[in-house]
């Protein structure tokens, strides 16, 4: 990274966890002893409000603490992908304008790696449902946040992307406590202090970089300008180049760019990114009102969303959301989701008792519609989990209805090994739900054809 580097690997605890690392000898550069310690605090900081304010739906989860060596200080987090600044910077690349990497923040401290971009950064293209999901999801962990800090520093440096395709606000290192009033004294950009040491100037608010107050409408401003940027390949409507006389011009025409730039943007959020950008902070709209927009009223997106909070649902609303809902939803949801979000989610849930047989429904399309390759790499392996597990009746039959289904896309030696095994103890239940599937199953097709 700039300045934390992200590696990836899974502990002999089982956990995959993301490692960054930051190393001191960079802080260097400052000179300075003060600053040093600055930019040390700074980072502390961020981890100590990730673990202050947890929400582990919207915010990124640290999973062990800083740990603060002579050389290094370093924390462990949820399997991160890349910040949306390294693929955002990417797009700006491939689409004209030399990129230098993203701007060296306190957030890209911690959440962005060095140029050259690394390759998982370079390769993810996000599909228009992720965007859509993402926007959703930030604009969501801030209103988590509102009641009680500003963000401060809203871009794509602090925004994080899953292992499983989620966006994570993070970089919290500037937060600004929320008081009685609505108005907050806050610190603009300066050329005093270090660029790792203060929030990135391109997507500052007005009010805060003219007046050197802040509020929640100055997070909205910061979340509109992100929202511009990736739909514009990566390129911020301000490109102040820690500048702040630089940002000044820039802002005078933000009215040309934006109206130069969104076409670019989703009918349906156009209004609306419009207001965020208002340079009159009362015109800006609520984080709820843009939640409320057309443009994320999209019932498979709040599927998806409905994953992050399925546990805390009863036993049968779980039941229904597993066999009616999200198996309808499927069809409307694009691929690349559901082996990046849903399959992983579902084949830990499927290994659950009380709800086993409601994610078979799902987990049978997906075999259904999935390819020979993605089948055997990718699910195979945990559904000879249920072929060899506890034989529930309700999961049983749902296995029996639907052998047909599993046999086609299973190779023979699986098939000698799981599933015919399966069949076999089918044959030693008494149940009539399972003598009947095994009836259904048998008089539809022959497994041992598939072994010929």
């Amino acid at each position: 990274m700039t300045n934390y580097d992200k590696l990836t690997f899974a502990p002999f605890c089982l956990q995959e966890v993301s490692i960054f690392v930051f190393e001191k000898k960079l802080a260097d550069k400052l000179h300075k002893p003060r600053r040093k310690e600055t930019v040390t605090e700074i980072l502390k900081k961020s981890v100590h409000y990730l673990e202050m304010l947890r929400q582990p739906k919207l915010i990124l989860k640290v999973v062990h603490s800083v740990e603060d060596c002579n050389d290094t200080l370093a924390f462990a987090a949820e399997p991160v992908i890349a910040s949306l600044a390294n693929i955002l910077a990417y797009q700006a690349s491939v689409g004209g304008r030399a990129v230098n990497g993203p701007p060296s923040t306190g957030a890209s401290i911690i959440t962005t790696t060095a140029m050259p971009r690394p390759a998982h950064a370079r390769e993810y293209n996000f599909l228009d449902f992720e965007i859509k999901y993402g926007i959703r999801q930030i604009a969501e962990a801030l209103d988590f946040l509102s009641p009680q800090v500003h963000h401060h520093n809203v871009c794509p440096s602090s925004i994080l992307v899953t292992k499983t395709g989620t966006w994570k606000l993070s970089g919290l290192e500037f937060i600004v406590q929320t008081e009685a009033r609505e108005r907050i004294t806050c610190t603009p950009w300066t050329s005093r202090l270090p660029k790792m040491a203060q929030p990135d100037l391109d997507y500052i608010a007005p009010e805060v970089q003219l007046s050197s107050y802040c509020s929640s409408h100055s997070d909205m401003f910061s979340l509109g300008m992100v929202i511009f940027a990736i739909f514009n390949n990566g390129r911020p409507l301000i490109q102040a180049n820690h500048s702040s006389s630089t940002y000044m011009k820039q802002l005078d025409v933000l009215e040309n760019q934006i109206h130069n730039v969104l076409p670019k943007l989703p009918p349906q959020l156009q209004e609306m990114a419009t207001k965020m950008l208002s340079k009159d902070v009362d015109a800006r709209p609520f984080v709820k009102n843009l939640l409320h927009t057309p443009y994320f009223c999209d019932r498979f997106v709040e599927t998806i969303q409905t994953l992050d909070i399925i546990n805390m649902k009863d036993l049968i609303q779980k039941c229904q959301f597993y066999k009616i809902t999200l198996k309808e939803s499927l069809p409307f949801i694009p691929k690349k989701i559901w082996y990046q979000r849903v399959w992983p989610f579902l084949q830990h849930e499927m290994l659950k008792p009380d709800v086993s047989a409601a994610v078979l429904h799902p987990v049978i399309f997906l075999i259904q519609e999935s390819t020979l390759e993605d089948y055997e790499t990718l699910m195979l392996p945990a559904m000879s989990k249920i072929f060899n597990g506890p034989k529930h009746v309700p999961v049983q039959v749902i296995l029996l209805e639907n052998l047909h289904v599993i046999l086609e896309k299973t190779p023979r030696d699986d098939i000698r090994k799981e599933v015919l095994p399966l069949l076999y103890t089918a044959f030693d239940f008494s149940d009539i739900e399972v003598q009947v599937s095994r009836n259904y199953c048998g008089y539809f097709n022959n497994p041992g054809c598939y072994l010929n």
